[in-house]
């Protein structure tokens, strides 16, 4: 016998990728850890007892979760095993989300990155620097995928990027979470999923990936990106500068609640000009022979000014847009939770690695503790 392939052992030894939202639907069930991780692959009766043992003692070190010596040996093991990764632990619940995904008629897949303090772990390897002006800070940075109702109900993780720092080109990060979130919006082809991304995720790239799938896509602009747009006459203007040429579409006066800090300020109500319109954007210098790209800008000018892109929608849909964005703060809000209700930044662990496992178990958690 001859091998047809080069790479035949690779191949062999490759285990099948599973296509989201084809998995057996999980039956009716009170018990939310196990309805969250009984269709892991993976080690399943293991991960259940672990999200089991996470939710009835969420925020408590490993140590005080598993009072049990040997259920304790056996969590170490698990999360030490170097054949059980994040997308083990998560594959069971993107299952679930993908249900409660299928009951909306508009999911917004929100997305940004949190950075994982872990400096009490001096000893541990794999750890990330995190930046902060040379003061040595080291961690886990973690780019994160959350799927959200427009009521900002969330439904689920569908993706934890936990070793974003190893890749030195990070617009390829968001193209891959963008991705993920076709993977939900094939998974669930009676539902809008809409990606909304912060000013970093102002990717050429991914809207012209957008716009070519037809997929829906909200970015706010980044002004450093310097945007142009061709105009009817052939000439090509700057995105802000066109933006504030367009008539007012509706103004908003929302009340703005008073903070301390360095940027203290007091309650008082602001006022939002809302402009629209349909636009060719030119692509960047680097780009130049890729073809303009036909989005929706929307500029909300004010205190907070925001010029969003679209991938879909006429000017009459602004407001919906606006929205949509302001849903984005959703994410931080599960951040807060991720921190301060599971302690995930006081885990002690010798690896990154088995830090990242534990992050998965964490990050469903706050999910839960979110949605409660």
């Amino acid at each position: 016998m001859k091998p047809l392939a080069a790479d035949w052992k690779e191949r062999l030894r490759r285990k099948p990728e599973r296509t989201l939202g084809l998995a057996p639907q999980a039956p009716p069930s009170d018990d939310w850890a196990e309805r969250d991780a009984e269709r892991a692959r993976t080690d399943a009766f293991a991960v259940v007892r672990m999200a089991r043992a996470w939710e009835e003692r969420p925020g408590q070190p490993v140590p005080v979760i598993f009072p049990d010596k040997d259920d304790q040996d056996a969590a170490y093991r698990l999360l030490s095993n170097p054949r059980v990764n994040m997308d083990h632990v998560l594959e069971s619940h993107k299952e679930c989300m993908v249900e409660r995904c299928r009951r909306e008629r508009v999911v917004l897949a929100v997305r940004d990155t949190t950075m994982l303090n872990c400096n009490g772990l001096q000893a541990a390897s794999g750890l990330a620097p995190l930046g902060g002006g040379g003061s040595g800070t080291k961690g886990v940075a973690a780019h994160f995928g959350l799927a959200i109702t427009t009521a900002r109900r969330p439904l689920g993780v569908f993706e934890i990027d936990a070793a974003m720092r190893d890749d030195k080109d990070e617009g390829a990060c968001w193209l891959k979470h963008f991705d993920k979130a076709q993977e939900i919006a094939r998974a669930c082809p009676g539902t809008q999923v809409v990606t909304v991304c912060d000013r970093e995720g102002d990717v050429w790239e991914l809207l012209s990936r957008a716009v070519a799938a037809g997929a829906g896509l909200v970015v706010r602009a980044c002004r450093s990106k310097r945007r142009r747009v061709l105009c009817e006459d052939g000439s090509k203007k700057g995105l802000w500068d066109y933006m504030a040429e367009q008539p007012v579409l509706t103004r908003r006066s929302p009340n703005l609640a008073a903070c301390g800090g360095k940027r203290a300020r007091k309650k008082r109500e602001a006022t939002l000009d809302i402009r629209a319109a349909r636009v060719k954007l030119a692509p960047p210098g680097d780009r130049t022979g890729d073809a303009p790209l036909s989005m929706l800008a929307v500029s909300v000018a004010g205190p907070q000014g925001w010029l969003l892109l679209a991938t879909e929608g006429k000017t009459e849909n602004a407001i919906r847009i606006v929205k949509w964005y302001e849903r984005r703060w959703t994410l931080e809000e599960y951040f807060k939770a991720l921190k301060s209700g599971t302690g995930v930044e006081d885990r002690r662990f010798d690896d990154a690695d088995d830090l990242r496992k534990c992050l998965a178990f964490d990050a469903i958690t706050a999910c839960r503790v979110s949605d409660l």
